[in-house]
């Protein structure tokens, strides 16, 4: 069954990563808390879990689709920046065993898009500077 989240916040509270065997985007992991002062609630409305697939996001449907790792990368810069609220449609992984999954691309959407941004511009400066 696929369910609607909706997140009010640029903290998104999930984590989610693209598998590089499929290229499908999953739910790494969720945060049972909001940032300071603010309630889960506060931050997304729905159901999502750790080991749900990504079936839509940003008005893009994945369902049947496997995302080349460029692909992947842009959607993670358009989520950083996206307006919110923000839609994603989720569904239950049916082989999803409660482990994380063994292949997964380096850059993830983290609970914060500050953090990655940081990770990102310190990545760039320390490829400017070598």
């Amino acid at each position: 069954d696929e369910r609607l989240v909706v997140f009010h916040s640029q903290f998104m509270g999930v984590k989610l990563h693209r598998k590089v065997d499929d290229g499908t985007i999953r739910v790494l992991s969720v945060s049972s808390a909001g940032r300071a002062n603010m309630t889960p609630a506060a931050v997304r409305e729905g159901d999502i879990r750790m080991g749900d697939v990504v079936c839509e996001i940003l008005g893009l449907n994945l369902r049947n689709e496997s995302l080349t790792k460029p692909q992947w990368l842009e959607i993670v810069a358009r989520l950083k920046t996206a307006p919110r609220p923000l839609m994603m449609v989720v569904r239950n992984d049916l082989n999803y065993n409660g482990t994380a999954a063994a292949k997964l691309d380096p850059f993830q959407v983290g609970q914060s898009s500050r953090g990655l941004l940081a990770r990102r511009n310190n990545i760039s400066s320390q490829k400017s500077e070598t």
